[in-house]
Parts: structure tokens; sequence; C-alpha cells
């Protein structure tokens, strides 16, 4: 999976260092949906 990603340009990698040059189209590609950071505990 990393080098698919690596080859879309969605990831770089430097010996054991791993960057993400293009966060928005990794966020599309894994159809991430930020929503669900904002949501609040409820307590009883």
């Amino acid at each position: 999976m990393l080098k698919e990603l690596q080859a879309e340009g969605l990831t770089e990698r430097l010996g054991r260092a791993v960057t993400f040059p293009d966060p928005n189209g990794l966020r599309a590609v894994a159809d991430f949906n930020e929503r669900y950071l904002h949501l609040t505990r409820q307590t009883t």
C-alpha cells in the first residue's frame, strides 16, 4: 500500500521517515471525513 501511495505522489520516503506532501490528496483517497473529530462526549 505504501508503494502505491508513493507512486501516486501522496507519500515520500527517505530512509525510515515518511512524509505526506499532499495531505488533501491523501484525505481524498482515504475518504477521510474530519467531522467526527469535533464530536463531544456526553456524560450521564
